[in-house]
C-alpha cells in the first residue's frame, strides 16, 4: 500500500504525489495528441472543463488508466474520458452566450485586460495551463494571475505542481514549442525560474535563458500565497490573495465546483467553469446531480448562483426537466 506513497523534496509527506505525478505526464501525453488536430479556442475551454472528470486517486479509473496505458492504447482511454466528453455541448444557451462574451470582451478584441485564474485540480490543471497559454497566444496583452494552491491539498493543484509541469514541458520539444507564450512568462517568476535552474541540465538552463531573452512587461504572475484548502475561503487568504483580487483583476475564473461554490459573492465579477455533477453544485445549477453538464456562467458583481433577481427556464440534459434559474446576461 505505502509503495506509491512519496515525500516532497522539503522531506514532508505527500500521499497524493505519486498520481498527481502520473495525471500530470498523462495530461501532457494527452496535449501532445490534442496539438495535431489544431483546437480552437472554444475547444481548448471545453477540455479544460472535463480535465476535472480524469481523477487517477478514483481507483477505477486508475486501473483502467493504467490497464489502458500498459498495453499501448493509452489514446483510447483519452478519448472516452476526454476527447469525446469535451465533444458535447454546453449545457445551455445560457453557457454559449457565456463563453462568446468572455472570448469577444477579454481576447479577440485584443485589447488589454487583467484575469485571475484559480486552479482546482492536477490533470485538470495542466489543461488550464493550455487553455492559459492559448489565451495568451491570442492575445498577447492579457496579464493573469495564476492562483494555485500554495501547499500540497489533496489532489489539488499547487505551486510545486506548476514548477515541475513546466520542467516537463522544457525537456519536451514539441511541448516545449507548443507553450512557448506561457513559458515566457511564467519563467518571470523568480522563485520558479530560480527552483527550475538549480534542478535542470545546463542545455535546458540555456532554453530558460533563450526564453527570457525579452524585455517585455510580465504578463503572467503566480501567487505562491494561494489558498491552503481545498476550493477557497474568502474570510481566510494572504493579504497578497487579497489584494489581487480586490484590486487588480477585472474578472476571476473559477475551475471546478467547489472553487464556483465557494466564490459566490456579490464583490466579484467571475467567469465559472466546471462540469455540474453532484448534489452540492447542483443546488446552484439546478441540474440533476448525476448531469455532468459542461457550464460556463458568467457571474458579474452583484449577481450570486441561485439568486438571480430575473429567472430563466432551462431544461436539465440528463432528466430533460425544466427548472427556473437565474439568467445570467
Amino acid at each position: 500500500i505505502l509503495t506509491h506513497f512519496q515525500v516532497n523534496e522539503d522531506e514532508s509527506f505527500h500521499p497524493f504525489k505519486y498520481y498527481n505525478d502520473l495525471g500530470n505526464h498523462a495530461a501532457l501525453e494527452a496535449i501532445k495528441q490534442i496539438i495535431k488536430e489544431k483546437p480552437s479556442l472554444q475547444q481548448i475551454v471545453k477540455l479544460a472543463i472535463v480535465g476535472g472528470v480524469f481523477d487517477l486517486n478514483n481507483p477505477d479509473i486508475r486501473k483502467e488508466y493504467l490497464s489502458y496505458r500498459d498495453s499501448g492504447e493509452v489514446g483510447k482511454f483519452f478519448d472516452k474520458y476526454i476527447f469525446e466528453e469535451s465533444r458535447r455541448v454546453l449545457a445551455t444557451a445560457d453557457d454559449y452566450a457565456d463563453l462568446w462574451e468572455f472570448l469577444n470582451e477579454y481576447v479577440y478584441s485584443g485589447e488589454s485586460h487583467t484575469l485571475g485564474f484559480l486552479f482546482d485540480n492536477n490533470f485538470e490543471g495542466v489543461f488550464d495551463l493550455f487553455l492559459i497559454n492559448a489565451l495568451l497566444r491570442e492575445n498577447p496583452q492579457l496579464t493573469i494571475y495564476l492562483i494555485p494552491k500554495s501547499t500540497n491539498v489533496s489532489n489539488d493543484f499547487s505551486v510545486a505542481d506548476i514548477r515541475e509541469v513546466v520542467r516537463d514541458i522544457l525537456t519536451d520539444e514539441e511541448l516545449r514549442e507548443e507553450f512557448t507564450p506561457l513559458l515566457k512568462e511564467i519563467l518571470k517568476d523568480e522563485k520558479i525560474k530560480g527552483e527550475l535552474l538549480q534542478e535542470v541540465s545546463k542545455d535546458l538552463r540555456e532554453i530558460i535563458s533563450n526564453l527570457l531573452n525579452d524585455n517585455e512587461q510580465q504578463k503572467i504572475f503566480v501567487i505562491h500565497t494561494g489558498p491552503g484548502m481545498q476550493g477557497i475561503d474568502l474570510r481566510r487568504i494572504s493579504q497578497e490573495l487579497k489584494e489581487v483580487l480586490q484590486e487588480k483583476i477585472e474578472l476571476l475564473v473559477t475551475k471546478g465546483q467547489a472553487n464556483a461554490e465557494c466564490t459566490q459573492t456579490k464583490a466579484l465579477n467571475r467567469l465559472h467553469l466546471l462540469m455540474s455533477k453532484g448534489a452540492t453544485i447542483a443546488s446552484f445549477t439546478g441540474f440533476h446531480q448525476s448531469a455532468k453538464a459542461l457550464v460556463v456562467a458568467h457571474l458579474p458583481k452583484g449577481v450570486i448562483l441561485g439568486k438571480g433577481a430575473a429567472d430563466t427556464t432551462i431544461t436539465c440534459p440528463l432528466t430533460m426537466k425544466s427548472f427556473k434559474a437565474p439568467k445570467r446576461n
